[in-house]
């Protein structure tokens, strides 16, 4: 199985070099947060008296493309995205009461900057246009949806539910003139798990026809799965030109290919390195852990608190991994290579789980540590130290 990087339908530079450890460590001491609100954003001083709305926990985020907006998933069941330059909610589009339950994940469509793609309890997985605060396409697999994933190249979308353990793979239809086809989300297969499925991520990596994911479980497994798509139609011309055969249908399968055992509690959160070089684990027992993806096995691991990881993002270059953990814990930036802790992030009091996402080029984070607040470390030169 390659693990070689693919390149996504649109190319978005990347900005600056990598860092070493000593000159990421010096240009994070000067930069700020910015809070997120529409009383004013960027005003100085505790996050906690600046909300960034009244919907409540914010329980998932993140950057599209081009990162020039950031989407957040409420708990009063909206989807607010955000414009990083305007921090006062100048340009933020509230699409309210996308679903009939708190919004669980989202995800945005990797080949344009205006669509995103959300998922609730309630059932349903939804395509909107976050510009014009439309619905796009809209499918009902009546299970409690956990986690929703856009594939590196926006063709297929991978749902983790709760409680029925699934995992289901769903092709991105896209409008097409010529034939009058429009946006749909259609059903290609699935994989039952024997555990509980806390996340889902897809490498970004593979074929046209050969896609590579992995699951983090309630037993502090991963599992690594390979899941094949073949135009049946495509392939048969291609062998048998002749042949008069219609074979409209794709042949798809979603098999697990191998199981990283190396946590002792659930693997809360998974993040691939963009370059393709690892797969960094975070677990319910405040360890992360980086897997070398060549030979599965586990190369490093980083350890500050026993509080749970809830949420980990690593940048463009695979040199920084951020972490978020629960309680009181601040949130932390460290270096790969050298496992330097670099720079911490001072969260408020509070029963929410952090969520940590970087820019997808910039050393740029945008994270939850308030439950109620967007926050955006690195993005601007005014806000509040920290």
């Amino acid at each position: 199985m390659s693990y070689k990087s693919r390149s996504r339908k649109l190319d978005y530079p990347l900005h600056g070099q990598s860092l070493s450890s000593q000159a990421a460590e010096n240009h994070f001491q000067s930069l700020r947060s910015q809070v997120f609100n529409k009383q004013g954003g960027g005003q100085q001083g505790n996050s906690s008296s600046n909300s960034s709305s009244s919907s409540g926990p914010i329980r998932c985020l993140a950057w599209n493309g081009p990162g020039s907006r950031v989407a957040c998933g409420y708990y009063d069941r909206s989807v607010k995205v955000w414009m990083p330059d305007h921090p006062d909610g100048h340009g933020m589009t509230d699409i309210k009461n996308a679903h009939d339950r708190p919004v669980e994940s989202i995800s945005w469509d990797p080949t344009h900057a205006d669509r995103v793609v959300s998922c609730a309890s309630d059932g349903t997985i939804k395509a909107w246009d976050a510009r014009a605060k439309t619905l796009l396409a809209e499918t009902r697999n009546g299970h409690d949806n956990l986690v929703v994933r856009f594939s590196g190249d926006g063709r297929f979308l991978a749902v983790a539910t709760a409680k029925t353990d699934l995992i289901i793979i769903y092709r991105v239809r896209r409008p097409q003139k010529e034939s009058g086809v429009t946006w749909g989300i259609e059903y290609l297969c699935q994989f039952r798990e024997n555990e509980e499925i806390y996340d889902l991520q897809w490498a970004e990596n593979g074929s046209d026809t050969t896609y590579v994911l992995a699951s983090g479980l309630g037993n502090g497994n991963v599992r690594i799965y390979r899941f094949d798509t073949i135009d049946v139609n495509t392939e048969k011309a291609r062998t048998n030109p002749s042949s008069d055969e219609d074979l409209s249908e794709a042949v798809n399968k979603l098999a697990n290919v191998y199981t990283l055992r190396g946590h002792r509690t659930a693997a809360n959160c998974l993040n691939f390195d963009p370059k393709g070089k690892y797969l960094a684990v975070g677990s319910n027992e405040g360890i992360v852990s980086l897997w070398d993806l060549q030979n599965f096995i586990c190369i490093k691991t980083f350890f500050k608190t026993d509080q749970a990881i809830s949420s980990l993002s690593i940048t463009h270059d695979g040199t920084l991994i951020a972490v978020g953990s629960e309680g009181n814990t601040p949130i932390d930036i460290i270096h790969v290579e050298s496992g330097k802790y670099l720079h911490s992030l001072p969260r408020q009091p509070s029963n929410g789980r952090p969520i940590v996402s970087w820019h997808p080029f910039k050393y740029t984070l945008a994270y939850i540590g308030d439950p109620s607040v967007l926050m955006i470390f690195g993005g601007t030169s005014s806000g509040h130290r920290s």
